[in-house]
């Protein structure tokens, strides 16, 4: 199913390869600097840093290995909650779901539980358009999905 996936080492080569062609790599060192010294003057005009989220193994095994290859710079930005409470993350938990259940069975088996626990939740118009503004390269059911899920959602068990 259309969960979350790794991107292959192959696709991640042929993207970088496409930003290659368009940008200069640059450091999280680099940008530090510009930002320090109050002037984005010092960064190649079109700089581009690659950051990594949420410091999964693959991230490392793979984008590392790939991005090391061609010397280019990249940043990783580690979750330190599942080392520190030995707990794996809600959104990691989430998209292991999305990619064994089908997307319609995850969104009418997460609707039907918040009706039997009293936390509906709905997705008012403005809420479509802010989804789709925020999750532009997913397709629209994915779009409600996430900002329901990341916004609505979180805000309304939070208040439970």
């Amino acid at each position: 199913y259309e969960g979350i996936y790794s991107t292959s080492v192959d696709r991640l080569e042929k993207i970088v390869m496409n930003l290659q062609k368009v940008f200069e790599f640059i450091s999280s060192k680099q940008l530090l600097q510009a930002i320090e010294s109050g002037s984005t003057k010092r960064l190649p005009p079109q700089s581009c840093l690659i950051t990594f989220d949420d410091g999964l193994k693959d991230q490392f095994t793979n984008g590392l290995r790939l991005l090391e290859k061609y010397k280019i710079p990249c940043s990783f930005f580690i979750n330190t909650i599942p080392l520190a409470e030995k707990e794996v993350c809600l959104i990691h938990k989430t998209h292991y779901l999305r990619s064994v259940i089908a997307p319609d069975d995850f969104y009418s088996d997460l609707i039907s539980y918040l009706e039997k626990n009293n936390l509906e939740v709905c997705l008012k118009e403005n809420d479509i358009k802010n989804a789709a503004e925020q999750y532009k390269w997913d397709i629209p059911n994915n779009q409600k999905l996430k900002y329901f899920m990341n916004h609505l959602l979180t805000r309304k068990l939070n208040q439970h």
